[in-house]
């Protein structure tokens, strides 16, 4: 049986090492924050050991609709697209025909004179960077790109060129973000940034294919993620869409997402995949797997291994979000360096990322487990963060001898 076929083991949860009274506490508390109105509804999805040990779907899809959560409901995944991307640049690695260390003009020529913003009485000045971005620097977000959603001296500038539209090609963004100043100079700090938006348009050039159809032809097909895409796929993504409250419970601020339904011309490597909890599940078990799932190979184990390394020298600075402390940054995810440190519980060698609009996974190698949550609430993302990751380590004891 390949991946396209394979199907997650149920698992006896106690087995795995999951307390009862853990298990009770962490549905509970899902459900009190949907009677709360913290957000509509919510999946669950937690594997250890290769079985399913905690599956739940709770709360709506849509308010307006009263349709209940699915287990295979969709969602906007949003950053949590960075890894996949990260994946298939990898890939692209071990075809020969990618180098860490290339720079980012051999493939997208509007990146060969970079500048760096500087600030002299106020006003910005642009001058000439004496280093290149690499490719390396774009996997980590140290490429000294920023993001329009951070406070940086750059943000404005972000912010007027638009780079979330959604009606513009990989290679439009590309070069309007080629011409915007750099925040640093690459190489020398971690910024949350546009860096794997770049990386995907790399990806395009040298597949001679849009982002979309590389990872369905090298990573969705072969795993069988059958409901991933940069818009809602399936033929009944009409009864499954997971959509947020139209006014955030907390500020009483309308809450505008992407419609999932509409193909967009950009296919963000950054931010713009819509998933379900199974699909990325293939995906996370793959990686802790080591890059296989059920005999399909999508990245070479050595390959996975450099990928889950921490990849920040000490000289590099980075702000405390969303890069938390305890952790540093491997290629396409956040890499747990101390057992201590971070506000959660989790073991060293652990990696996460999540999406703005509240999604979040992780995988804990020591743990042989992987989460993911899938729900729609950007503004309450940060707690919803943390309450999981206590929880479902809360739950979490030895696994039983024998």
């Amino acid at each position: 049986m390949s991946a396209r076929e394979f199907t997650f083991p149920q698992g006896d949860a106690a087995q795995l090492g999951f307390s009862a009274t853990g298990l009770d506490r962490l549905a509970g508390a899902l459900r009190r924050e949907i009677e709360q109105r913290t957000f509509p509804g919510a999946v669950l999805l937690v594997g250890r050991d290769g079985r399913i040990a905690i599956d739940l779907a709770l709360g709506v899809q849509d308010e307006k609709t009263g349709a209940p959560m699915r287990p295979d409901s969709l969602f906007r995944i949003y950053s949590m697209t960075k890894a996949i991307t990260s994946t298939l640049a990898l890939m692209l690695m071990e075809d020969g025909r990618l180098q860490l260390d290339d720079p980012v003009s051999k493939y997208i020529p509007a990146f060969a004179s970079p500048k760096v913003a500087t600030f002299d009485d106020g006003s910005l000045v642009a001058v000439g960077s004496d280093r290149q971005i690499s490719i390396h620097s774009l996997f980590l977000h140290t490429s000294g790109l920023s993001h329009e959603m951070l406070e940086t001296p750059v943000q404005s500038i972000y912010a007027r060129a638009q780079l979330a539209r959604r009606d513009r090609t990989n290679e439009e963004l590309a070069e309007a973000i080629a011409a915007l100043p750099l925040l640093c100079t690459p190489g020398t700090q971690w910024n949350y940034s546009r860096s794997i938006e770049v990386l995907g348009r790399v990806i395009e050039v040298i597949s001679g294919q849009t982002l979309g159809d590389a990872m369905r032809d090298r990573i969705f097909d072969p795993l069988g993620m059958t409901d991933t895409g940069f818009h809602a796929v399936p033929s009944d993504a009409e009864d499954r869409l997971a959509e947020p409250f139209a006014v955030d419970p907390w500020t009483d601020r309308p809450v505008s997402l992407f419609d999932m339904r509409q193909k967009p011309a950009f296919e963000a490597g950054g931010g713009g995949l819509v998933s379900t909890a199974p699909d990325y599940a293939r995906f996370a078990q793959m990686i802790l797997n080591g890059g296989e799932l059920n005999g399909t190979r999508i990245l070479g184990s050595r390959t996975v291994r450099f990928m889950l390394s921490d990849h920040l020298s000490p000289e590099i600075t980075h702000r405390p979000e969303p890069l938390p402390p305890g952790y540093g940054f491997g290629l396409g995810f956040a890499i747990r360096t101390e057992a201590g440190l971070s506000p959660n519980p989790g073991s060293v060698g652990q990696f996460f990322w999540n999406g703005v609009a509240g999604t979040q996974f992780w995988g804990d190698p020591l743990e042989g487990l992987w989460a993911i949550l899938m729900v729609q609430a950007p503004g309450q993302r940060e707690y919803i963060r943390s309450l999981i990751r206590n929880l479902v380590y809360g739950a979490l004891e030895d696994r039983p001898a024998g």
